[in-house]
Protein backbone atom coordinates (compact mmCIF):
# COMPACT_ATOMS: atom_id res chain seq x y z
CA UNK A 1 0.00 0.00 0.00
CA UNK A 2 1.15 3.54 -0.80
CA UNK A 3 0.41 6.27 1.34
CA UNK A 4 1.16 10.28 1.80
CA UNK A 5 -0.47 12.62 4.17
CA UNK A 6 -0.24 16.16 4.25
CA UNK A 7 -1.53 19.10 7.44
CA UNK A 8 -0.77 22.72 7.80
CA UNK A 9 -2.37 24.36 10.67
CA UNK A 10 -4.40 27.50 10.67
CA UNK A 11 -2.43 30.71 11.24
CA UNK A 12 -4.50 31.60 13.22
CA UNK A 13 -4.75 28.65 16.00
CA UNK A 14 -2.32 26.47 17.43
CA UNK A 15 -4.03 23.28 17.64
CA UNK A 16 -7.48 22.95 15.35
CA UNK A 17 -9.99 20.44 14.65
CA UNK A 18 -8.74 18.04 11.56
CA UNK A 19 -7.42 14.99 12.27
CA UNK A 20 -6.49 11.92 10.59
CA UNK A 21 -5.34 8.26 11.04
CA UNK A 22 -4.11 4.67 9.70
CA UNK A 23 -5.67 1.60 11.72
CA UNK A 24 -4.56 -1.53 11.08
CA UNK A 25 -8.11 -3.67 11.40
CA UNK A 26 -7.94 -7.55 12.74
CA UNK A 27 -9.43 -8.60 9.75
CA UNK A 28 -5.73 -7.09 7.87
CA UNK A 29 -7.88 -4.53 6.22
CA UNK A 30 -6.45 -1.20 6.89
CA UNK A 31 -8.52 2.01 7.72
CA UNK A 32 -8.04 4.96 6.59
CA UNK A 33 -9.90 8.43 8.81
CA UNK A 34 -9.94 11.97 8.02
CA UNK A 35 -12.35 13.85 10.27
CA UNK A 36 -12.94 17.87 10.84
CA UNK A 37 -14.65 19.32 14.31
CA UNK A 38 -16.29 22.23 13.72
CA UNK A 39 -14.35 25.21 15.46
CA UNK A 40 -10.77 25.79 16.16
CA UNK A 41 -8.75 25.66 19.26
CA UNK A 42 -8.41 23.67 22.10
CA UNK A 43 -11.95 23.26 22.62
CA UNK A 44 -12.10 21.76 19.26
CA UNK A 45 -8.60 19.64 19.84
CA UNK A 46 -10.19 18.02 22.75
CA UNK A 47 -13.50 17.18 21.23
CA UNK A 48 -11.16 16.18 18.26
CA UNK A 49 -9.24 13.42 20.56
CA UNK A 50 -11.84 12.22 22.24
CA UNK A 51 -13.85 11.14 18.60
CA UNK A 52 -10.25 10.06 17.20
CA UNK A 53 -9.88 7.27 20.47
CA UNK A 54 -13.48 6.60 20.00
CA UNK A 55 -13.56 6.21 16.52
CA UNK A 56 -10.38 4.00 16.26
CA UNK A 57 -12.27 1.85 18.80
CA UNK A 58 -15.26 1.42 16.47
CA UNK A 59 -13.11 0.53 13.49
CA UNK A 60 -11.10 -2.22 15.32
CA UNK A 61 -14.47 -3.64 15.99
CA UNK A 62 -14.28 -4.45 12.09
CA UNK A 63 -17.18 -4.87 11.09
CA UNK A 64 -17.25 -2.05 8.60
CA UNK A 65 -16.64 1.76 8.33
CA UNK A 66 -20.77 2.48 7.96
CA UNK A 67 -21.09 0.43 11.45
CA UNK A 68 -17.91 2.25 13.04
CA UNK A 69 -19.99 5.93 12.02
CA UNK A 70 -23.10 4.78 12.94
CA UNK A 71 -21.73 4.18 16.69
CA UNK A 72 -19.40 6.74 16.45
CA UNK A 73 -22.72 9.34 15.64
CA UNK A 74 -24.70 7.50 18.71
CA UNK A 75 -21.95 8.62 21.26
CA UNK A 76 -21.34 12.12 19.83
CA UNK A 77 -25.60 12.31 20.57
CA UNK A 78 -25.09 11.25 23.93
CA UNK A 79 -21.85 12.43 25.15
CA UNK A 80 -21.18 15.20 23.08
CA UNK A 81 -24.68 16.97 23.17
CA UNK A 82 -24.13 20.48 20.98
CA UNK A 83 -20.70 18.82 19.25
CA UNK A 84 -20.65 18.54 15.06
CA UNK A 85 -17.89 16.89 13.20
CA UNK A 86 -17.70 15.36 9.94
CA UNK A 87 -15.51 12.41 9.26
CA UNK A 88 -15.31 9.91 6.04
CA UNK A 89 -13.48 6.61 6.59
CA UNK A 90 -12.08 4.23 3.62
CA UNK A 91 -11.39 0.49 3.86
CA UNK A 92 -8.81 -1.22 2.01
CA UNK A 93 -8.07 -4.63 1.15
CA UNK A 94 -4.52 -4.24 0.64
CA UNK A 95 -4.50 -7.79 -1.00
CA UNK A 96 -7.31 -7.24 -3.61
CA UNK A 97 -7.38 -3.30 -3.20
CA UNK A 98 -11.14 -3.87 -2.65
CA UNK A 99 -12.11 0.00 -0.58
CA UNK A 100 -15.42 0.59 0.87
CA UNK A 101 -16.15 3.95 2.00
CA UNK A 102 -18.16 5.44 4.50
CA UNK A 103 -18.83 9.19 4.62
CA UNK A 104 -20.42 11.29 7.94
CA UNK A 105 -21.19 14.71 6.01
CA UNK A 106 -17.63 14.80 4.87
CA UNK A 107 -16.57 16.18 1.13
CA UNK A 108 -16.46 12.92 -1.26
CA UNK A 109 -13.16 10.95 -1.59
CA UNK A 110 -11.91 11.50 -4.99
CA UNK A 111 -10.76 9.01 -6.93
CA UNK A 112 -8.12 9.60 -9.79
CA UNK A 113 -7.95 7.14 -12.10
CA UNK A 114 -6.15 6.35 -15.41
CA UNK A 115 -9.42 7.42 -17.61
CA UNK A 116 -9.77 10.16 -14.78
CA UNK A 117 -10.90 11.71 -11.64
CA UNK A 118 -14.18 11.55 -10.02
CA UNK A 119 -15.45 11.80 -7.02
CA UNK A 120 -17.21 8.93 -4.88
CA UNK A 121 -20.55 10.58 -3.77
CA UNK A 122 -23.41 7.71 -3.72
CA UNK A 123 -23.68 7.27 0.04
CA UNK A 124 -22.88 10.17 1.61
CA UNK A 125 -24.87 10.54 4.95
CA UNK A 126 -25.21 13.33 8.09
CA UNK A 127 -22.54 14.85 9.79
CA UNK A 128 -21.97 13.50 13.39
CA UNK A 129 -24.14 14.81 16.08
CA UNK A 130 -26.10 16.89 13.92
CA UNK A 131 -29.54 14.55 13.86
CA UNK A 132 -30.13 10.73 15.12
CA UNK A 133 -29.19 8.96 11.79
CA UNK A 134 -30.26 5.89 10.89
CA UNK A 135 -27.33 4.40 9.43
CA UNK A 136 -24.41 5.32 7.24
CA UNK A 137 -24.19 3.46 3.89
CA UNK A 138 -20.88 2.36 2.05
CA UNK A 139 -19.54 3.26 -1.56
CA UNK A 140 -17.48 0.20 -2.79
CA UNK A 141 -14.53 0.53 -5.52
CA UNK A 142 -11.95 -1.99 -6.74
CA UNK A 143 -8.50 0.09 -6.62
CA UNK A 144 -6.52 -1.30 -9.83
CA UNK A 145 -2.86 0.01 -11.33
CA UNK A 146 -2.13 3.05 -10.64
CA UNK A 147 -5.47 4.20 -9.01
CA UNK A 148 -5.43 6.44 -5.96
CA UNK A 149 -7.91 7.71 -3.55
CA UNK A 150 -7.27 11.11 -1.91
CA UNK A 151 -9.27 12.08 1.31
CA UNK A 152 -9.39 15.91 2.15
CA UNK A 153 -10.97 18.51 4.34
CA UNK A 154 -12.66 21.52 3.83
CA UNK A 155 -9.53 23.78 4.53
CA UNK A 156 -8.30 23.06 0.78
CA UNK A 157 -11.41 24.08 -0.80
CA UNK A 158 -13.50 26.10 0.55
CA UNK A 159 -13.09 29.91 0.00
CA UNK A 160 -15.51 33.22 1.30
CA UNK A 161 -17.48 34.22 -1.54
CA UNK A 162 -16.34 31.48 -3.68
CA UNK A 163 -18.84 28.53 -4.81
CA UNK A 164 -17.45 25.39 -3.75
CA UNK A 165 -18.27 23.47 -6.76
CA UNK A 166 -16.09 25.58 -8.69
CA UNK A 167 -13.40 24.30 -6.06
CA UNK A 168 -14.22 20.97 -6.29
CA UNK A 169 -14.38 20.91 -10.16
CA UNK A 170 -10.52 22.75 -9.80
CA UNK A 171 -9.39 19.75 -7.70
CA UNK A 172 -10.37 17.06 -10.16
CA UNK A 173 -8.45 18.67 -12.89
CA UNK A 174 -5.57 18.99 -10.99
CA UNK A 175 -5.51 15.70 -9.75
CA UNK A 176 -5.74 14.66 -13.76
CA UNK A 177 -2.48 16.33 -14.07
CA UNK A 178 -1.09 15.82 -11.25
CA UNK A 179 1.87 12.66 -10.54
CA UNK A 180 0.27 9.02 -10.04
CA UNK A 181 2.34 8.70 -6.54
CA UNK A 182 0.41 9.58 -3.43
CA UNK A 183 3.30 11.76 -2.65
CA UNK A 184 3.37 13.91 -6.19
CA UNK A 185 -0.40 14.05 -6.11
CA UNK A 186 -1.01 15.61 -2.82
CA UNK A 187 2.36 18.05 -3.94
CA UNK A 188 0.40 18.66 -6.86
CA UNK A 189 -3.46 19.36 -5.55
CA UNK A 190 -2.10 21.79 -2.83
CA UNK A 191 0.02 23.91 -5.76
CA UNK A 192 -3.62 24.21 -7.80
CA UNK A 193 -5.58 24.76 -4.85
CA UNK A 194 -3.38 26.80 -2.80
CA UNK A 195 -5.27 27.16 -0.14
CA UNK A 196 -5.48 30.31 2.16
CA UNK A 197 -3.81 30.21 6.10
CA UNK A 198 -7.24 30.69 7.67
CA UNK A 199 -8.01 26.96 8.23
CA UNK A 200 -6.42 23.68 8.43
CA UNK A 201 -6.01 21.70 5.45
CA UNK A 202 -5.12 18.03 6.09
CA UNK A 203 -5.11 15.67 2.84
CA UNK A 204 -4.55 11.94 2.50
CA UNK A 205 -3.72 9.98 -0.20
CA UNK A 206 -3.58 5.98 -0.21
CA UNK A 207 -3.12 3.52 -3.72
CA UNK A 208 -1.83 0.10 -4.09
CA UNK A 209 2.39 -0.42 -4.82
Amino acid sequence: MALAARYTASAYDVVGGDWYDLILLPSGRVSIVLGDVAGHGLAAASVTAQLRHALRAHLLRDRGPGAALQALNELVAMLLPGEMATAIVAELNPNTGHVAVANAGHLPVLLSAAEGARYLDEERGPALGLIDAAGYGETRVQLTGQDRLVLYSDGLVERRHTDLQDALDRLRAAAERSGVEPDGLLDGLLAALDPPNDDDVTLVGIGLT
